[in-house]
């Protein structure tokens, strides 16, 4: 995209979220903050990163 200032025919803008559309299909609507079994998730994954970058 750099280069050429133009989108990858099959990356497109060469993010993750770019890549997993493409091989993935649309992605499901992220989950509202009243869900409390998302926000418990978020809370696990926050503490395994705050784990791993402690070390």
């Amino acid at each position: 995209m750099a280069r050429t200032g133009q989108l990858h025919p099959q990356w497109g803008n060469g993010t993750l979220d770019a890549a997993v559309r493409q091989c993935c299909g649309p992605l499901g609507a992220e989950p509202f903050w009243d869900d409390l079994n998302y926000i418990n998730c978020l809370r696990i994954a926050l503490a395994e990163l705050e784990h791993r970058l402690a070390r």
